[in-house]
């Protein structure tokens, strides 16, 4: 397959809002709809959070804790856990490891910042904890193979911050963009399953569109395999290079 590589982009930028602290969890139900209300500690005291669970959805494995952050997650109950429909989710014992060497493969100079996995969104789009910045609010980064992109993503606190808003939770991981996808094919009430995320079908920097008909649903691990081997073959080929693709 011959494509054309293009230049960079980076679509998905980090939101300063901030709070610090641990989070506290109850679950509560209401209309038939499951939710976690989560407490953040912060300096400018306890606030909530609602996040909407998907019941019946979630990962094989157990607690996990990432470096760097703590247990700030794994205390509030978030390992495995899928909501919003897949809009979000956060890893566990079991798919911690796997994503932690596909980012690493993928994008070799996150060795060096001691990279490890934190959460996923529908697309794909691995939310990954650096030792970089203060050792208590560390800096957080975006592995975006779909595009190419390491993106930094903003501090811990900062993401702590977005959990507490529905609006930038649905801005900063593009819901309207994955309810456009589910409407156009015909599954607009349907999540995701805790495996899979809606790919791009040609990666944006092989000059794939950021449109719904360039999307597919596929499974996450599958998406970051195959997408680290071409991102391998194309990474440091200048923008205009024809390339001709070799997937072993």
């Amino acid at each position: 397959m011959e494509l054309v590589m293009l230049g960079r982009m980076w679509l998905l930028g980090g939101w300063a809002e901030r709070s610090r602290g641990r989070i506290y969890t109850s679950t509560t139900r209401e209309g038939g709809e499951h939710r976690v209300v989560a407490r953040l500690g912060s300096v400018r005291g306890v606030e909530e959070v609602s996040l909407r669970v998907d019941a019946g959805v979630s990962g094989a494995g157990g607690t996990f804790v990432p470096a760097h952050v703590g247990s700030v997650f794994a205390s509030a109950g978030y390992c495995g856990r899928s909501f919003d429909e897949g809009l979000l989710r956060f890893h566990d014992s079991e798919s911690a490891p796997t994503f932690r060497d596909h980012v690493r493969e993928a994008f070799p100079e996150l060795v060096s910042v001691d990279a490890d996995v934190v959460a996923f969104d529908w697309q794909g789009r691995q939310i990954v904890a650096t030792n970089q910045g203060d050792g208590a609010d560390p800096v957080l980064v975006v592995a975006d193979i779909g595009r190419g992109e390491v993106g930094e993503f903003g501090k811990l606190s900062e993401f702590t911050g977005i959990l507490r808003h529905d609006d930038m939770v649905s801005q900063v991981f593009a819901e309207s963009f994955f309810r456009e996808w589910k409407n156009a094919v015909g599954a607009p009430d349907a999540g995701l399953s805790f495996t899979d995320s809606v790919g791009f079908s040609v990666p944006l920097y092989l000059g794939g569109e950021y449109t719904v008909g360039n999307l597919e649903l596929t499974d996450t691990d599958m998406l970051w395999g195959i997408g680290s081997q071409i991102w391998a073959q194309v990474r440091d080929v200048p923008p205009g290079t024809p390339i001709r693709l070799n997937l072993g």
